[in-house]
């Protein structure tokens, strides 16, 4: 098969002077190395604003609103670490509904283990829903991050994905 080789682009912009929890954020501006022109695999970018309310119970809340092109959505983001030895163990739960594609929820649980003081070692366990798709998508990932100075980063990953394709079948009339 052919290699992609895609680069990612994320920013978010903390607004201090609000003296609250929220941020301006910009996702997934991402493009083909090898494409000159724009194709239908790329998505259009997120834009929107996000809240950080307080923890409750060492549970952390993120709510979001924000545009995809023009579909607007909303989503909740909930979160709680844990340690256990020399590994974090992070449990995550999101919750999106759009006006294009419905409604979808994932769920996240991230091992994180340092190696040295610049890396990470990562692995992620993923399941997710949506609506209009038969099925549950979920996947396994590793990935290792490094750190070689405050303006540049470098990760490794590989991700294993597949579906359920599982549906429930109609009842006679």
């Amino acid at each position: 098969e052919s290699t992609n080789f895609k680069y990612k682009i994320r920013v978010q912009i903390p607004l201090n002077k609000t003296k609250k929890n929220i941020k301006l954020f910009i996702n997934d501006i991402e493009r083909d190395y090898f494409s000159d022109a724009s194709s239908d695999d790329d998505k259009s970018p997120e834009v929107g604003v996000s809240y950080f309310s307080p923890d409750y119970y060492g549970i952390k809340s993120k709510y979001s609103i924000g545009t995809s092109g023009f579909n607007a959505y909303l989503r909740a983001r909930y979160s709680k670490v844990f340690k256990s030895g020399k590994w974090k163990i992070e449990p995550t739960q999101q919750f999106k509904y759009s006006l294009e594609d419905d409604w979808q929820e994932e769920t996240n649980l991230y091992f994180d283990r340092t190696l040295e003081e610049a890396s990470l070692f990562r692995t992620t366990l993923h399941r997710r829903t949506r609506a209009h798709v038969d099925g549950m998508d979920y996947s396994l990932g590793f990935s290792y991050f490094l750190i070689p100075s405050k303006k540049s980063g470098l990760s490794f990953s590989q991700s294993f994905w597949g579906n359920t394709k599982y549906r429930t079948l109609d009842k006679p009339n």
